[in-house]
């Protein structure tokens, strides 16, 4: 089973919770399957699930374990993925700066 690395722009759809409060967020989804093109699909949809809307994409790449050990909690959202097919981080921010959610 392949891993794949996607990292989205969002924009917090109008329904989200914290409409007011986010301006956007930066998705970074590690995902397992062999298919890029339905792999990213689903990463697409899964983002959109906690009401985020992409923007773009910033990157998308096959990626493996080594690439990840740098840091660990990049190691930890791979080990996710490998345990859950699916691991995702947002970072949103405000006119004021990040948050991690």
């Amino acid at each position: 089973m392949k891993t794949f690395y996607f990292q989205f722009k969002c924009l917090p759809q109008r329904g989200h919770e914290n409409f007011v409060q986010y301006s956007g967020a930066h998705a970074t989804v590690f995902i397992t399957g062999e298919d890029p093109i339905l792999e990213k699909e689903r990463a697409w949809k899964y983002v959109e699930s906690y009401g985020w809307q992409i923007q773009e994409t910033d990157d998308a790449r096959l990626i493996h374990k080594e690439a990840c050990d740098y840091d660990p909690s990049v190691a930890s959202q791979f080990a996710n993925a490998q345990l859950y097919g699916i691991s995702c981080l947002f970072v949103s921010y405000t006119g004021g700066g990040l948050q991690f959610n």
